[in-house]
């Protein structure tokens, strides 16, 4: 039954059963009033079948009650019941029917309860992710063996012949980092390496230490020369990330500052976390990072894409030569970028599919018009105060560091293709004689490249960050873990397994600046126990030609080779 009211044109329904409901009602009052006595009401189940149901699911049960006042007690009861359903329902239409609720605006801070959990590191949340905080931190020690057929090819232009072959066994990095999110916008982070050798030259003792160190002196073959370098070193405490970032900045996206890595060179941009190797490749040694160890003070913009298919940064440094964020010196900057692009990323696997470009470039103003080049090779036997340098320049002269740096990954599955290749040009460069200008050269140029390929015998692939453009943590399908069962069985976890090779090379001669050229084949084991701990064993082949230095006529050819075989190994657990 419809009703349509006179002041609204939308139709008015009201249930039929519930006429009929009011109407019975009414009737029965009526009845009950007016009642007479008449003949005897039918015993039960001798007035035929009982009605059908009038009023949906609400339906009584067998026959009415004989008596008046019972009977009106049930359709009482049977009405209630109906009013209740009609209610519910019209608070229902009400619901669906009203305007959504006024977005209030929530006020940044108003909730500072955190709680914590466990996030491949200790991580505390604020309920609306307005704070954060994380507290963490990585050590690597690594054992290392060298050996060669030719020591003494091998060892040629080192600056010292009794400890570049050695054994070692050392602590390759101990950081504590706490990092986080402050009133939502504001991200910083603060890291410090506990282990940063140096060597403190006394100079009273000066021809003890050996010229291959870097520090001046003549090259001895005493056995008392490693001693004397251990001695005399200490390892102080230096920062590494040291920034803040704030985020959602209109037009450019994210503002960082403070002591970061330079936005440029695809290995060097990844974690020593998540590295395949036990040490980056020869460019990164010689170019990127020759020795204020991988950062610089500055200012970068950054972001990524809506579609999370490219990122852009660019960013102004002080360029440094020691790890102690510190330089003074008139026009000695850096400006630095990189782009990246990916054209082909899998979604429907999380990555397990894509292809990645990148490109980036530096222009460094050299710091007091002095430089050197130098690689300390695939293998470290220990602290760099006492290991021998495979190719270096020397110091020579020059204006201006500029840097090409093409990048490549590749993910197919479980295997993972990376490849950088690294063009070094250096402007207005003079041979060092005596610490001053000797020949004039020019634009020398100088290269390096490597290309590396892993692959998963347990299943597992990179994980890619988008927002960076590079690859992080790897987490394995199963942890490493052994258990005795209660029937004395043992079960096992496998963790994930990986295995790699890698080809590097570097070319550092040029016109009359001849630092030499390095080959290194690197082969790879990687066993993760689970996304915090790894074993990595690494096995180098490295060949080495020895060139002369700076010289007024270059001989022809290379002047000495050699071949140095290397075994190492790393346990590394970070949190």
């Amino acid at each position: 039954m419809t009703f349509v009211s006179d002041t609204d044109s939308r139709p008015v329904f009201v249930p039929v059963r519930s006429v009929f409901l009011v109407a019975a009602m009414f009737g029965l009052s009526c009845a009950t009033a007016l009642a007479q006595p008449g003949p005897p009401i039918p015993p039960p189940n001798t007035v035929g079948p009982s009605p059908a149901p009038v009023f949906g699911d609400v339906q009584p049960t067998g026959n009415l009650p004989e008596d008046t006042d019972a009977r009106l007690r049930a359709l009482e009861q049977i009405v209630t019941q109906q009013q209740t359903q009609v209610e519910s329902l019209t608070e229902q239409l009400k619901a669906a029917t009203a305007p959504p609720p006024e977005d209030k605006p929530y006020r940044i801070g108003s909730d500072l309860r955190m709680s914590g959990t466990w996030n491949n590191g200790l991580e505390f949340r604020s309920k609306a992710n307005d704070f954060y905080f994380h507290v963490g931190g990585r050590t690597q020690f690594d054992n290392v063996a060298l050996s060669s057929p030719n020591p003494t090819a091998a060892l040629t232009n080192v600056g010292t012949t009794n400890d570049g072959l050695q054994d070692s066994a050392f602590f390759r990095r101990a950081r504590l980092r706490m990092e986080g999110t402050i009133w939502d916008q504001f991200d910083w982070c603060v890291e410090y390496n506990f282990v940063n050798s140096f060597l403190a030259q006394n100079p009273t003792r000066g021809q003890d230490i050996p010229a291959g160190t870097g520090w001046t002196g003549s090259t001895q073959s005493s056995t008392n020369l490693v001693s004397t370098i251990q001695n005399d070193m200490f390892n102080p405490v230096s920062p590494v990330d040291l920034w803040w970032n704030i985020r959602d900045v209109p037009l450019v996206g994210n503002v960082q500052f403070g002591n970061e890595k330079e936005p440029f060179a695809l290995e060097r941009l990844e974690s020593s976390r998540y590295l395949d190797f036990l040490e980056r490749n020869y460019g990164n040694d010689a170019f990127i990072s020759p020795s204020a160890n991988g950062f610089a003070p500055g200012i970068m913009i950054w972001n990524y894409t809506r579609n999370r298919r490219a990122t852009y940064a660019v960013g102004v440094f002080k360029n440094v030569t020691n790890p102690f964020v510190f330089n003074i010196g008139d026009g000695q900057n850096e400006v630095a970028g990189r782009v990246t692009y990916l054209p082909w990323y899998d979604q429907a696997t999380g990555g397990r599919y894509f292809m990645h470009f990148g490109m980036g470039a530096c222009s460094r103003a050299v710091d007091n018009n002095f430089i050197n080049y130098r690689t300390r090779g695939d293998l470290r036997n220990g602290p760099d105060a006492v290991i021998p340098s495979w190719t270096n320049t020397g110091y020579f002269f020059g204006d201006a560091q500029n840097i090409l740096n093409p990048e490549f990954m590749l993910q197919y599955g479980s295997l993972f293709i990376q490849s950088e290749y690294v063009a070094n040009w250096t402007t207005n460069a003079f041979t060092n004689v005596g610490n001053n200008p000797g020949l004039p050269q020019g634009t020398v140029f100088f290269q390096s490249y490597y290309i590396q390929a892993m692959y998963f015998l347990t299943g597992e692939h990179r994980i890619y960050d988008y927002q960076k453009g590079v690859v992080g943590r790897v987490l394995p399908y199963e942890n490493v873990f052994a258990y005795r069962r209660r029937s004395g069985a043992r079960i096992f976890g496998r963790g994930a397994v990986q295995v790699g090779s890698r080809l590097n090379w570097i070319d550092l001669n040029n016109k009359a600046i001849r630092g030499g050229r390095l080959l290194g084949n690197t082969y790879a084991l990687n066993w993760f126990w689970n996304p915090n701990m790894k074993l990595q064993l690494n096995f180098d082949v490295m060949h080495r030609w020895a060139a002369d230095g700076q010289a007024a006529a270059p001989a022809a050819g290379f002047d000495q080779y050699g071949i140095i075989y290397g075994f190492g190994t790393r346990f590394a657990a970070d949190f």
